[in-house]
């Protein structure tokens, strides 16, 4: 199924608050978008560097890299075949107000400290 098909209250937002992202920079925190398909979620990680700058980020469908994420597993895929460890996940649901998106906006709300507390909103962009 191709992204665009999703509607917005299938999306699960999810933030990894720590995670090991390589042996350069572990522990780092990361913000994926999580849809779910069944029984499978499809997901989209940031890099570290691609964290530190997502702010008021416009992202498009066709820019997102997709891996999967089976329920219950303990390791996910992103962009690279490298299986990055889930330590502490918290998510929530996301409520529909248009049928389809093409372009969501990310805004991280981010604290002095990178390990705690941070917000995650997800807006869908109109003309």
């Amino acid at each position: 199924m191709e992204t665009s098909d999703y509607k917005e209250k299938d999306i699960v937002f999810a933030l990894i608050e720590e995670f090991e992202h390589s042996k350069e920079k572990p522990n780092r925190p990361a913000l994926i978008i999580l849809k779910k398909e069944e029984n499978n979620f499809l997901v989209c990680g940031f890099s570290h560097n691609e964290w530190k700058k997502a702010k008021n980020i416009k992202i498009s469908n066709d820019s997102l890299k997709w891996g999967k994420l089976f329920a219950g597993a303990s390791f996910i895929n992103i962009s690279k075949p490298k299986n990055i460890p889930i330590n502490n996940i918290d998510y929530k649901i996301g409520e529909i107000e248009q049928e389809v998106y093409d372009i969501i906006l990310i805004e991280l709300s981010k604290p002095k400290k990178l390990r705690k507390n941070l917000t995650v909103i997800v807006k869908h962009i109109t003309d």
